[in-house]
């Protein structure tokens, strides 16, 4: 039954195996019927298309011809454009050879002269630095000649500075402190000025001493009488001293003046300048002054100081007031103009404060006035004032 069943089976299968492939088959015919019948007009078609094609290969023949023989030119045109180019890079080559020596040789001519300018610059910076180096030795010397040259001068000004104050110091001394005696008895001490020694007709001097009257009464109170000398004692810049006799040729008590006159002929080395009318009538406060005396029996000692008033009233006289330190000793001593050294005045008196006991004040001392000392001498006829062209005077006693 089963194979039966199989066989019917197989039989149903290639049956319809066999319907299918007739089907092909004539699908297959027809096919090909259709396409004979449309071959001619393919192959016509085809014919058109293969001359379209002859005939365009004919003209690429022509072209590739055409391009062959334009080749063959440019071929020809390029191997003399070769040659050309293989010339003028060989003119150029050597141009260029050329050029490399010519500029190897002016590379050499530029080295030669590089050097020659660096000789040059070196020369010149060496001929700069010696020319500097003369220019500095030049100025150090003139430095040093300029330095040596002021120093010399500070030398020189040094040297007349130091002798001008040696020369002033003299000066001044000679002036002030020279003309400067002690005046001294047994307990009283004071201070006198001396007068230029005057020449005498016999060969002989005379010498004069202002001082004041205080001091003189005083010393010949102390039991030498009325008519006895003065010890006046004279000093010398080494600090020595000469004693000499002085009498009285006047006196004044209301001004507390007195003029002496020495006892020696001989002239004495340094003698005060006095001063005209007109030169003492010149003084103002404020004028500086030196005051020399001997203060408590001290060797001439000078003070600087002022005219501090010029019409101070004691007891209706008229006296300086000064600035200058003095003590007691120092009355009759000198008052000196500070710039020229001419006598001035004479010390008088010690300014002193309170009655019960008097406390001195030692910068406030009164002076009596040369020109109060001139009008006295003129009045009384004791001595004759002569005026002198420089601006000075002289003393002459009449007796």
């Amino acid at each position: 039954m089963q194979r039966l069943l199989f066989a019917g089976a197989l039989g149903a299968v290639l049956l319809s195996t066999g319907v299918v492939q007739q089907a092909t088959l004539e699908g297959r015919l027809a096919s090909l019927e259709t396409a004979e019948s449309v071959a001619p007009a393919r192959e016509a078609a085809l014919r058109r298309e293969l001359q379209t094609r002859v005939v365009e290969l004919d003209a690429l023949r022509g072209e590739l011809e055409l391009l062959r023989s334009e080749r063959a030119a440019t071929h020809a045109a390029e191997e003399e454009l070769g040659r050309t180019l293989d010339a003028r890079i060989e003119a150029v080559q050597t141009a260029l050879a050329d050029a490399t020596q010519l500029l190897s040789m002016q590379d050499e001519r530029l080295g030669s002269v590089s050097r020659q300018v660096d000789m040059l610059h070196e020369a010149s910076a060496s001929a700069d630095r010696i020319t500097a180096l003369e220019r500095g030795v030049e100025q150090r010397w003139t430095g040093l000649h300029q330095t040596v040259e002021a120093t010399a001068e500070l030398a020189q000004d040094t040297r007349a500075k130091i002798e001008n104050r040696r020369t002033n110091a003299t000066e001044r001394w000679n002036r002030t402190l020279g003309p400067t005696v002690q005046l001294a008895g047994d307990t009283t001490v004071g201070s006198g000025v001396l007068l230029e020694s005057r020449a005498l007709g016999d060969g002989t001097f005379e010498t004069l001493v202002l001082t004041c009257w205080h001091v003189v009464r005083d010393i010949q109170s102390d039991g030498r009488g009325a008519d006895a000398g003065v010890p006046v004692a004279i000093y010398t810049p080494d600090g020595a001293r000469r004693e000499l006799v002085a009498h009285v040729l006047g006196a004044n008590t209301t001004i507390d003046a007195c003029l002496l006159r020495l006892a020696s002929t001989e002239a004495v080395p340094h003698g005060a300048w006095l001063p005209s009318r007109t030169r003492l009538a010149a003084s103002s406060v404020f004028d500086p002054i030196v005051a020399v005396g001997c203060p408590l029996g001290n060797d001439p000692i000078p003070t600087l100081g002022n005219i501090s008033s010029m019409h101070h009233q004691v007891d209706g006289g008229r006296f300086w007031m000064i600035s200058a330190p003095t003590y007691i000793g120092n009355s009759g001593g000198g008052i000196f103009n500070g710039g020229d050294h001419r006598l001035l005045g004479l010390f008088t008196k010690i300014y002193t404060h309170g009655s019960l006991r008097p406390v001195i004040v030692p910068h406030m001392g009164l002076v009596t006035p040369l020109s109060e000392v001139y009008d006295w001498l003129e009045a009384e006829g004791v001595a004759q004032i002569e005026e002198l062209p420089n601006g000075g005077a002289r003393l002459v006693p009449r007796r």
